[in-house]
């Protein structure tokens, strides 16, 4: 296991001539444990981070440290006009509590925010041109901006986000409550949960445009593909 030094190196990056780099990272070998579950349990559940003592402990990592600093260090080297993160969850802060308080989820970027703020620094550098990150693993389709700083809405727009739904797995959302939770959480701009499908990713001269593609019925060999929504990120 980790604990003796074994590993199956899966981070990396790729560089597409001087349009992008794709930075692949690894948020599952290193990571750190859940904290605060539900009962004292291992695993994920939701948590009011108030009463998490450790929940914003800067030790606890997502990346581990070693591949934190891989991050930094080659985002500072990059000169592409865009730098893609691809990563396995989402990344912007979701607030499942309507109104005053929080309850977020423990297992993604949320239960680990001190390394997210550090992730958001590294993308910060000079030499960071058009920040894109892209998720899955929620079962949900969400697209947003990433902030600078997710406590303060107000603050700067570091890049976007682009978390895509899982193929076939259902949520136990719907699309009145992701609605909701939209209105919760303003660095979102879109939201969608009852559908399934999968995301393509283009790079026009100028533009990065995102389709997200969902398909009319899971369960059907053949089935109809549509275009959910579009988005067209301009770049700097």
């Amino acid at each position: 296991g980790l604990s003796t030094g074994a590993e199956m190196r899966i981070y990396g990056s790729a560089r597409f001539g001087q349009l992008a780099t794709l930075h692949l990272l690894d948020t599952r070998q290193y990571r750190g444990a859940q904290v605060c579950s539900r009962d004292g349990k291992p695993g994920s559940s939701t948590v009011d981070p108030t009463q998490c003592a450790v929940w914003d402990d800067p030790r606890r990592s997502l990346l581990g440290t070693a591949q934190e600093e891989w991050l930094r260090q080659s985002l500072g080297k990059t000169d592409t006009a865009w730098n893609v993160l691809g990563q396995q969850t989402l990344l912007g802060p979701r607030d499942f509590r309507p109104g005053p308080g929080r309850l977020l989820w423990n297992d993604g970027w949320d239960g680990y925010s001190a390394a997210r703020s550090r992730l958001v620094q590294s993308l910060r550098q000079p030499s960071v041109r058009n920040p894109v990150v892209l998720g899955g693993d929620v079962h949900e389709n969400w697209v947003g901006h990433v902030k600078a700083d997710y406590e303060r809405p107000a603050s700067a727009n570091v890049g976007v986000e682009f978390c895509g739904t899982s193929i076939t797995s259902r949520t136990s959302s719907t699309n009145a409550k992701v609605a909701e939770r939209l209105a919760e959480n303003p660095h979102f701009v879109f939201s969608e949960a009852e559908s399934r499908g999968y995301g393509i990713a283009e790079f026009p001269p100028g533009q990065l445009v995102t389709a997200l593609r969902v398909v009319d019925d899971v369960t059907k060999r053949v089935s109809g593909v549509r275009t959910l929504a579009r988005f067209a990120v301009e770049s700097s």
